[in-house]
């Protein structure tokens, strides 16, 4: 194990982060015109009142059970 830098060297903990040189830069004037059109989005189909209506609650919500008196 090499002591010449600690893994948790401060310096490098503050150290912003450098771009890639390769990474190139973009030309913003030459990318204007060239930017596609953004796609459609899915179509979403509408939910059916008949089937809507017809679902029922298998478990009572808290507020529609009697509370008993013992509780506290």
């Amino acid at each position: 194990m090499s002591m010449e830098k600690p893994w948790n060297d401060v310096a490098d903990q503050l150290r912003t982060a450098e771009p890639e040189v390769d990474a190139g830069a973009v030309d913003e004037e030459a990318a204007v015109g060239r930017a596609e059109p953004a796609p459609e989005p899915p179509e979403v189909p509408e939910a059916d009142p008949a089937d809507v209506a017809d679902q029922r609650r298998a478990v009572p919500l808290p507020d529609d059970v009697p509370v008993p008196d013992d509780r506290w």
